[in-house]
């Protein structure tokens, strides 16, 4: 019986496939010879058929042979094959020279609309990795490499006829890759906010230590379903946001049967006169649950310093959709070798995969990217159990040459050259100088020159000793430092700071404990600060970040202030006596926070570094003067909060920034706050955050509220090679009081009681070259504190900004 009941089943599948047979083969370019993806194949009489991955291969079955098989794809002319046996097979497709007409459909007449707007509704279901629980691994390749034309790489003659110098380029394009870059992950995620991913693996050719490129390792990626897509610096609407048929013109390109359901292949577009940043490509929706099946996308304007180019893959796992092959190409027009530029390809392949899982508290407890014990020198049979492709002859010569033209070269070295540049030093050795200690401006000293100089990881992670000397052309007064810094866990974003200064610091400034970068247009204020104390500091302090999005800095310090701008605090020790006094000795403890809601790190060896700011973010610098600690003098206190968030919608963002401050008001001016005003006749240069028709040094407080409204609507009037203006409106106000201004001589005492309001409309990137832009920024000076006259009340500026 036994032996019955298993022939029966064997001739029940038997049965079942029959009439049935599998096909494998591979979609080429006639031209280039190159993999074509998101082909679709159908064969006469069939209902089913099957699409190319982003290798160009595929996968289908076909009832009986001879199979003719219709092969098509947007961007080539269709064709017919005839298949006589189970393959595999190779299917070549011309070029076609077609483009997409910029006439625009009447919504209510296109088509494609209804099928984009079933995805849009659709976005939350089917987008597995921004909207669900889930688990995977992966894998992903980088190389870095040559320009060339594909055909001209299978084309021995045409490269013998090249310049020699072009040849010899080709030659090494045809052999092997500039740089090749491997990594493995595992990642954990219960979207939006909770994510940690493990790097488990990474190789890079010509480097012994790869963790200097340990960010690279990252899977996260853009997704197709959000409504702003973020690629590097640049932001543009997703053509499935809500709305996107307005911004995007549609216009259905093919349709494939695939297991009883409908593939919708439609080509996209900005539609005609809108001048924003935006995508063209094509998409696949799958009929089934609206979700798309491919996509493949480029910026309409590729920029010089870095164009793009994205392709993803997505299969339906469990009840929804998730992308398993990601492919990004990056042309680096910039750089160049002879004739030729430079291109990388990232490709990411994403396996395991669970969805909508049960994720404990402890799985998600890590920061977005953990690479602080990720293995660097795995042994081959490793990485053949992490690779989902196999290395091919290319990638073996590229680890082979590279690896040893690294150890010749110190390719290492050089790779930390460039990273202590980014972080804005000039390393040498087992010490750095920083770039914001060599020369400095402001309106006080002038001209700061000096150097300062530090340990790196050279010589410790855990330990950094440094110090500083400076010397401003105004005041004629020599500064100088130093700092010890312990970090007893280094990518833990912990540590210990002691530090002495015999320096300047603003009369009535503060400034949070996080650090800004030197370059931050916000530093611009600088320009107009002209009123500084002399301080000798002795300070220590401890910094401990106690969950991702939150840190903490408590310390003390030691400080003598002397005032040399001829100001004076009137003390009153008794009835009918005044001691005016130009110098403050505090003892003082100090506390700071910093917390920002969904802010990203990254644990990397020997540092913890901040990815994605999030947000909004709230921060807190509070200072208490004790009478007797370390021999101070005086009984104050001060403290300054500060929240921001920026909204986003389309491409319009909304910025609100607003901070509150409280002192003593019995402290001495340095203790109070001056509100940051920036008009100067002979300087004008426009500030964020700032007040741009307030004089320097105009108001004084001992307590004040300002806010910041900026409303970004991006590049909405043009579009050119060189200027492209995005257009922003600022609002600004204030208001403060003093209570005591009788106890400070020797300056004019202004406060905002009665509030003070501004308004501004700026054009970013008027002009433009490369990453640099330059704008013009018109200010307004309104209400009580205004002038009357409009010359007096109007300010008028350059905008200087950066983007890539």
């Amino acid at each position: 019986m036994r032996r019955l009941l298993l022939l029966l089943s064997s001739g029940l599948a038997l049965s079942a496939s029959q009439g049935q047979v599998q096909v494998s083969g591979i979609v080429r370019d006639a031209r280039s010879g190159t993999p074509i993806a998101f082909a679709n194949l159908l064969a006469e009489g069939e209902r089913v058929g099957a699409s190319s991955d982003i290798d160009g291969r595929f996968i289908m079955m076909v009832s009986a042979f001879p199979a003719v098989v219709r092969v098509s794809c947007v961007g080539y002319v269709p064709a017919r094959s005839v298949w006589e046996g189970p393959g595999p097979f190779e299917v070549v497709l011309a070029p076609s020279m077609e483009q997409l007409s910029p006439v625009d459909i009447n919504p209510e007449e296109n088509p494609a609309h209804r099928i984009i707007e079933k995805a849009t509704a659709n976005r939350r279901m089917n987008d597995g990795m921004g909207h669900h629980a889930h688990r995977y691994r992966a894998y992903s390749k980088t190389i870095f490499t040559l320009a060339v034309d594909s055909a001209l790489l299978n084309d021995t003659a045409r490269i013998a006829a090249l310049p020699e110098q072009d040849r010899d380029a080709v030659r090494f394009a045809v052999r092997q890759h500039i740089l090749l870059l491997e990594s493995a992950t595992r990642c954990t995620s219960d979207p939006p906010r909770r994510r940690t991913e493990e790097v488990l693996a990474m190789r890079v050719s010509g480097l012994e230590d790869p963790s200097l490129l340990a960010l690279a390792a990252s899977s996260r990626s853009w997704s197709i379903y959000d409504a702003e897509i973020a690629l590097n610096e640049r932001r543009f609407p997703g053509p499935l946001a809500p709305g996107s048929t307005k911004r995007y013109f549609f216009l259905i390109a093919d349709t494939l049967y695939a297991e009883g359901d409908t593939v919708f292949v439609l080509r996209f577009q900005p539609r005609t006169g809108h001048p924003f940043d935006g995508l063209q490509g094509q998409l696949a929706i799958h009929s089934a649950s609206y979700a798309v099946q491919h996509v493949v996308a480029e910026p309409v304007e590729q920029r010089a310093s870095l164009g793009m180019r994205m392709r993803q893959l997505h299969q339906r796992v469990g009840d929804t959709w998730f992308p398993v092959q990601v492919e990004n190409t990056l042309y680096l027009d910039l750089l160049q070798m002879e004739s030729y530029k430079l291109m990388g390809l990232a490709r990411m392949d994403i396996s395991d995969i669970e969805t909508d899982v049960a994720l404990t508290a402890r799985e998600l407890r890590g920061t977005d990217l953990v690479a602080d014990h990720m293995v660097t020198r795995a042994t081959q049979a490793y990485w053949d159990s992490l690779r989902s492709v196999p290395l091919d002859s290319k990638d073996r010569l590229t680890y082979r040459t590279i690896d040893s033209l690294g150890r010749a070269e110190g390719l290492d070295r050089t790779l930390k050259v460039l990273d202590a540049l980014a972080r804005g030093a000039i390393p040498y050795g087992p010490v750095e100088f920083p770039l914001g200690r060599i020369v400095r401006y402001n309106g006080y000293e002038g001209f700061r020159l000096g150097l300062g100089i530090r340990t790196n990881e050279r010589l410790s992670r855990r330990l950094q000793m440094g110090g500083y000397g400076a010397y401003g052309t105004m005041d004629g007064a020599t500064k100088y430092g130093g700092e010890l810094t312990v970090r007893p866990w280094p990518s833990r974003d912990t540590e210990l700071r002691m530090n002495y200064a015999n320096d300047v610091a603003e009369t009535g400034g503060w400034a949070f404990a996080s650090p800004r970068s030197f370059l931050s247009e916000e530093s611009y204020r600088l320009l107009y600060v002209t009123r500084m104390d002399a301080v000798e500091r002795y300070a220590a302090e401890a910094g401990i970040r106690i969950f991702r999005d939150l840190k903490l800095w408590l310390g003390t310090e030691r400080a003598l202030r002397v005032d040399r701008t001829g100001y004076s605090y009137a003390e009153v020790p008794a009835e009918r006596v005044v001691l005016h006094r130009s110098s403050y000795l505090t003892g003082a403890v100090t506390f700071g926070l910093r917390y920002s809601f969904g802010e990203r790190g990254a644990r990397l060896p020997g540092r913890y570094v901040v990815t994605d700011p999030g947000g909004p973010v709230v921060q807190l610098t509070a200072w208490r003067a004790l009478n007797g600690l370390w021999e101070g003098e005086w009984d104050s206190w001060r403290v300054v909060a500060q929240a921001e968030h920026t909204f986003r919608h389309g491409m319009k963002a909304l910025t609100l920034r607003v901070v509150g401050a409280m002192a003593d008001p019995h402290a001495p001016a340095p203790f109070l706050f001056n509100l940051r005003g920036t008009y100067e006749r002979d300087l004008s240069v426009a500030t964020p955050f700032a007040f741009e028709t307030m004089r320097p040094n105009e108001f004084v407080a001992d307590r004040s509220i300002t806010a910041h409204v900026r409303l970004g609507l991006g590049p909405v009037l043009w579009r050119s090679k060189y200027s492209r203006p995005a257009l922003l409106f600022i609002g600004s106000a204030a208001i403060g009081d003093l209570d005591h201004p009788e106890l400070h001589v020797g300056w004019d005492i202004t406060t905002p009681k009665q509030g003070f309001y501004e308004v501004a409309a700026q054009l970013n990137n008027l002009l433009r070259s490369g990453i640099a832009g330059l704008g013009l920024l018109v200010a307004y000076r309104l209400g009580p504190y205004s002038f009357g006259a409009f010359e007096d009340d109007v300010a008028a500026k350059i905008s200087l900004s950066l983007s890539l």
